[in-house]
């Protein structure tokens, strides 16, 4: 990128070099004022003077008279224009120069234009750039011409000319003109791509717009028969019905509750990906939570005669505050999984405060806390290969059969997500033949919240939990 501090450096570095040609100039100018007071003739003073003031310049200096022809030349002004430095001596410079230039610089036409109006203007100073292209035994050059009129003295109406080395300077013009370019190439580029990428967004946005406003209203359309068909699946369990019939009934129910689940995971997943959820600051009773969790579950593992239970750290007895209904959520995605896919043993559930810090925040504070969860069972474990994948959407674990026939796969990302909205991470350890832990850090307040706008920090925003359907409700209207 071209900075600031690298233009104003070129810049410096020129005004040097002009000063530099300025004196070298001025030093040329005062030793040919001299010269031009001297009777030519065969006066070896003068020869002797320009030759040791301007043989050896880095400058190509020639001197004409009033006919335009050359009377003095440096070494310099013949290596510029290729030419022989003892054949240059009283030869028509136009002539000599025209045939020079064609076959030297790259715009020769403009060039002699130039040099012809400085003559016949008889201007004080004329002053423009020449490019000399680079050949098989030439390397490329930039000149700048100067030329100055003789005015007094014998060599009146004659000139003097200048032409001083500009190559790395015009290099380094080039390649900053160059850069520049690229960058403003650059820039437009990233600006279209900007563009693009924002119009591209905005069609994303609106499509998501649609999708969770049509899944909010498909929701509400689906979850009113599931749970109307839960709820006198409910009543008819309690009927006095023979067995076929009864379990029937429980076929029903458990399948309408698998459907539920699946829809509520859908529509969650769909939250996330759109940002439309807020995490609540209420009072959470972690006892109370963990209960009710094994209560849901108390069915398959007595069926299944699983011993689950839990444990909460002894000094976690202060006020908790967080989202009661999210948390929940996280370990019943977690205990469910446990009780599926363990055929003997146990499920445990432990609370305790994290001592290690994995927290994004190191530390507890004087109004949060950071808790460490841990749901572990006895199953079959989960590979090495596919721990890596675990958390991912849809990811069904390929070496159990029945993870591979059950669920929607969206469980433990819906936790993932959840559990970093709590500013926490989950990981697993888990061992073929022993069984797997899967643990979870999140931060709760310990003081209460002043207002929910003041605490909902999280940028997601949330809908509750879907409530159960009132089954004397649905009586009264049958």
């Amino acid at each position: 990128m071209i900075t600031q501090n690298k233009i104003k450096d070129s810049l410096q570095h020129q005004l040097d070099n002009a000063q530099l040609k300025v004196s070298e100039l001025e030093q040329s100018i005062s030793e040919l004022k001299k010269c031009i007071n001297v009777d030519l003739g065969n006066d070896d003073t003068y020869k002797s003077l320009v030759d040791d003031a301007l043989s050896n310049a880095t400058i190509g200096v020639c001197v004409v008279d009033a006919d335009q022809k050359v009377i003095w030349a440096n070494r310099a002004f013949a290596l510029y224009f290729d030419l022989n430095l003892n054949e240059l001596i009283g030869k028509d410079k136009e002539t000599l120069l025209n045939s020079r230039i064609k076959n030297i610089f790259e715009n020769p036409d403009e060039i002699v234009r130039k040099m012809t109006e400085s003559y016949l203007s008889n201007s004080y100073f004329e002053c423009f750039q020449c490019h000399i292209p680079s050949t098989e035994n030439r390397e490329e050059r930039w000149l700048e011409h100067q030329s100055r009129p003789i005015l007094n003295g014998q060599l009146a109406g004659g000139r003097i000319e200048q032409y001083y080395d500009i190559t790395d300077i015009k290099k380094r013009d080039l390649k900053l003109q160059a850069e520049s370019q690229k960058n403003n190439d650059l820039n437009h580029k990233l600006n279209t791509d900007i563009k693009l990428s924002q119009e591209q967004f905005d069609v994303v946005d609106q499509s998501n717009r649609s999708k969770n406003s049509y899944l909010a209203k498909l929701s509400h359309e689906i979850r009113i028969p599931i749970q109307s068909i839960m709820g006198f699946s409910d009543l008819l369990q309690d009927a006095p019905l023979d067995g076929e019939y009864k379990e029937y009934i429980e076929i029903i129910h458990k399948n309408g509750d698998v459907l539920l689940g699946i829809l509520n995971n859908v529509l969650d997943l769909a939250k996330f990906e759109s940002g439309n959820i807020v995490l609540k600051n209420e009072q959470i009773d972690l006892e109370n939570i963990l209960k009710s969790i094994i209560d849901n579950f108390k069915p398959t593992t007595t069926r299944k005669n699983l011993n689950i239970n839990y444990s909460i750290e002894s000094n976690l007895t202060e006020s908790l505050f967080g989202d009661s209904a999210r948390l929940w959520e996280i370990l019943v995605n977690l205990v469910s999984n446990a009780v599926n896919f363990t055929e003997k043993g146990f499920v445990t559930i432990e609370v305790k405060r994290d001592k290690n810090q994995t927290l994004l925040q190191n530390h507890d504070t004087d109004d949060s806390v950071n808790l460490l969860f841990s749901v572990s069972d006895t199953g079959n474990g989960i590979p090495i290969d596919e721990q890596q994948n675990i958390f991912k959407p849809f990811f069904k674990n390929q070496s159990n059969k029945r993870m591979e026939e059950s669920g929607s796969g969206l469980g433990l990302s819906i936790a993932k997500t959840l559990v970093k909205l709590m500013n926490g991470k989950i990981w697993l350890n888990s061992t073929i033949g022993e069984g797997s832990t899967f643990l979870f850090t999140i931060e709760l307040k310990t003081k209460s919240p002043i207002s929910d706008t003041e605490n909902n920090t999280s940028q997601i925003r949330a809908e509750d939990l879907p409530k159960p359907i009132n089954i004397n409700k649905l009586k009264s209207n049958d």
